[in-house]
């Protein structure tokens, strides 16, 4: 078995547990006292504000995992972008699932930020969180920073009116 842990921002630490090439789990943690490890491409993009991790669906354990439960998963993926939220009623619909069964499937997600179970947040409020709200609302503003700061221009960042006034 393999573990590896990479720093993803202000105490929040990614850390993967290996076994035979396959992640089989992935944990949040506010902290770590281990050596880190050299973060693979798909952790540098995400750090880097260029995207979601795409890290290949083949690469984790999933058997653990019925299809109702993937296609739901599927659908977080496919639906949500770093710094962007939908509520569990909204990932249900759209999925053709009852919301409570979403909370069931983002509570069971053995593999945080890789399956962004964070983004998913009930009509009024944050929702649950099996690492904690506090956690939950700190990844939420990491992306939200991350991604804003990432979609900025890098040239000219003055404001210009309809005028033509700066």
């Amino acid at each position: 078995m393999e573990s590896l842990c990479f720093r993803i921002g202000e105490g929040i630490f990614l850390h993967l547990q290996k076994d035979k090439g396959l992640i089989i789990r992935a944990e949040l943690l506010n902290k770590w006292h281990g050596p880190l490890s050299p973060a693979p491409a798909w952790v540098r993009d995400y750090l880097g504000g260029k995207g979601d991790i795409n890290l290949p669906w083949e690469e984790l354990e999933l058997s653990y995992y019925s299809e109702r439960v993937l296609k739901i998963y599927r659908a977080l993926k496919s639906l949500t972008e770093p710094g962007k939220l939908i509520s569990y009623s909204q990932l249900g619909s759209l999925a053709g699932e009852h919301p409570r069964f979403v909370a069931y499937c983002m509570r069971i997600n053995r593999f945080p930020l890789i399956v962004p179970c964070h983004r998913v947040v009930a009509k009024n409020g944050p929702g649950g969180f099996s690492y904690g709200v506090r956690m939950k609302l700190k990844l939420i503003e990491f992306e939200k920073r991350l991604f804003i700061r990432a979609q900025q221009p890098h040239n000219d960042t003055r404001l210009c009116s309809a005028s033509g006034r700066s």
